[in-house]
């Protein structure tokens, strides 16, 4: 096999530069479990810059999920972080103490979760919810901070913001729970906004609208976004560049609309063409074959092996880099030229 790209890293052994904000190295993030150890995330590396908005996409049980609670230092038993660093601002958050992470938490490093319903307190009404979290870390009085999020909700096009503060969860659409869950994860003005599968739940239009109010806010802020979704639509929407993630390991890193132009990872091609487009009008779905490994399978190769259309016998002995296969275009599997499907943008 002869290879014809540099094997390097794109998130390690680099000098962080100036406008660095994370960067995550060799994380390994392991659940030890009576089945055995789940790798759920298994040597991953990544950088985001000030302001900028990555996308980590994949199918459920690929990583992502886990991958955000390990920078925000949120995973729970039994699972742990087994390896690797995380730097944030040049601080290494795996080194923090637990009231040192607490502090940063809601106030330069923010999250939305998947269900709102879930993480919002139904005996508390909206107004206190989200003015708690600016008095908390601002030290804002209780006055100004119910003024500033009924101004955050306004930009969220939130049509009457005063009945939205003074009501309790359950008297919201699923939609207007998201909307108030993003004003409380923003009104700090983080760094860093780390965006759970935020409107997953949600319809298209209410999706679309959502995606809007949050670049609007987070150009406001100047605040970076981390976007995890298995939506490549939503990707496109609200990511400037994209990180496809497969069995804990990312198979392929570069800018949004190269990702959708020259995919080069066959994984990321099953992905693009299982999403329905004009030009296939009356033609069928192309549904992905296989299905995922488990997690606590021992794979030495390529994890993407037996679903691959192009597998080769090496695929399934060592496992491929993440290479640089093109300028800023990263790819780990070992026939990239191969991988390539021509969307149609």
């Amino acid at each position: 096999m002869q290879q014809h790209f540099r094997t390097i890293d794109p998130g390690a052994g680099k000098v962080p530069q100036p406008d660095e904000l994370l960067r995550v190295e060799d994380l390994r993030t392991h659940f030890h479990t009576r089945h055995g150890i789940a790798k759920s995330v298994d040597g991953v590396d990544f950088h985001l810059s000030k302001g900028e908005h990555l996308g980590l996409i994949g199918e459920s049980g690929s990583g992502k999920s886990v991958t955000a609670l390990s920078v925000m230092r949120l995973v729970r038993e039994p699972g742990r972080i087994v390896g690797g660093s995380i730097h944030f601002e040049g601080q290494d958050l795996l080194g923090l103490d637990a009231q040192s992470m607490r502090r940063l938490r809601g106030s330069r490093i923010s999250m939305i979760f998947q269900d709102p319903l879930n993480h919002l307190d139904p005996v508390m009404k909206i107004g206190d919810w989200i003015s708690e979290t600016l008095t908390l870390h601002k030290g804002v009085g209780r006055k100004a901070a119910y003024v500033e999020a009924a101004r955050i909700l306004k930009v969220l096009k939130v049509a009457s913001p005063e009945d939205v503060l003074r009501a309790y969860p359950f008297q919201l659409s699923g939609g207007m729970c998201q909307r108030v869950l993003i004003a409380t994860a923003i009104i700090t003005g983080p760094a860093l906004l780390i965006a759970d599968e935020a409107t997953s739940a949600l319809d298209v239009t209410v999706q679309a609208s959502i995606l809007r109010n949050l670049d609007e806010l987070t150009d406001i802020f100047g605040t970076a976004v981390l976007l995890t979704t298995h939506n490549m639509l939503v990707v496109r929407q609200a990511c400037t560049r994209v990180m496809v993630m497969y069995g804990g390991r990312i198979v392929e890193s570069c800018d949004t609309d190269v990702l959708f132009r020259n995919p080069m990872h066959p994984y990321t091609v099953g992905l693009l063409d299982s999403v329905p487009a004009l030009e296939r009008i009356g033609e069928p779905l192309r549904p992905m074959a296989g299905e995922p490994p488990l997690p606590t399978e021992d794979i030495v190769g390529c994890k993407f092996y037996g679903r691959c259309p192009i597998r080769r016998p090496v695929c399934q002995e060592m496992r491929p880099p993440l290479a640089e296969v093109e300028s800023g275009h990263w790819s780990a599997c070992f026939f990239p030229e191969e991988s390539r499907s021509k969307i149609s943008s």
